[in-house]
């Protein structure tokens, strides 16, 4: 049975905690075909890379900051520029929520993560320009951008890539404190057949060489289906709730 928009965003606000991750299973409307290119771009570089059998459908990745920031509580960098939205604004969509296993997002920690994506709020959206900001300008990485693996088209990662920025300011600024508590996402990859409560992790034909194993995720070469294959690195993630039309899935 359809719910109303109201009824949807409150069985979201309901599943929702601050910093969780949501991916979104974008669809194209009919009268919006053209998005159905870089849709099948997405999800068929994700395919190769993590495998068959993975959580390859996700297109886009956005940041839930909580409550405390009002309506518009969650961080997304989309065309035309990167901006915060209400829940209402996608609570009928197809996503996932995913929640950091092992650390709680609490107020304070939501303020820090909120610096990182006000430094990126209002930017429009040149890859080029939002990778600078992000990658140099918030974390202080050297100005080179590289991709030590899953490197594919760099505009199908950069929504991806602020969800990961705001974490990595947050762990950041808790290093800076004394606290080790966060540990940088993704900072492992783990080999072809290593056992998962999955079963065991088979990764697709563009996945990391083995000499890649162990080395870690580049910052800039996140995509949404490392926040849903977790697994494959160091299981940061957990899937936290799914919805569809508004309904629990």
């Amino acid at each position: 049975m359809p719910v109303s928009e109201q009824q949807a965003v409150a069985a979201l606000e309901a599943a929702l905690k601050p910093g969780d991750v949501i991916n979104i299973d974008s669809r194209a409307r009919w009268y919006k075909f053209w998005y159905r290119i870089p849709y099948a771009l997405i999800r068929s570089h994700q395919k190769r890379i993590f495998g068959e059998w993975s959580r390859w459908r996700d297109t886009h990745t956005m940041l839930y900051l909580g409550p405390q920031f009002g309506p518009n509580c969650t961080f997304s960098v989309e065309p035309p520029t990167a901006r915060y939205l209400p829940l209402s604004d996608f609570c009928f969509s197809h996503l996932t929520v995913y929640r950091h296993r092992t650390f709680v997002v609490g107020p304070a920690e939501a303020l820090i993560m909120d610096q990182a994506c006000h430094t990126i709020a209002g930017t429009v959206y040149d890859v080029g320009q939002l990778l600078d900001i992000m990658v140099n300008r918030i974390l202080g990485y050297p100005q080179v951008i590289h991709y030590r693996c899953f490197d594919f088209s760099t505009r199908c990662k950069v929504c991806s890539v602020g969800a990961r920025i705001a974490y990595e300011h947050l762990r950041h600024v808790l290093e800076s404190q004394g606290n080790t508590s966060l540990a940088k996402l993704f900072s492992t990859v783990r080999p072809e057949g290593t056992p998962v409560g999955s079963g065991v992790i088979r990764w697709g034909p563009d996945g990391p060489p083995p000499s890649q194993f162990g080395s870690g995720v580049d910052v800039e070469a996140t995509a949404p289906a490392h926040f849903a294959n977790s697994e494959y690195f160091g299981d940061e993630f957990v899937k936290a709730a799914e919805f569809d039309y508004g309904v629990p899935v």
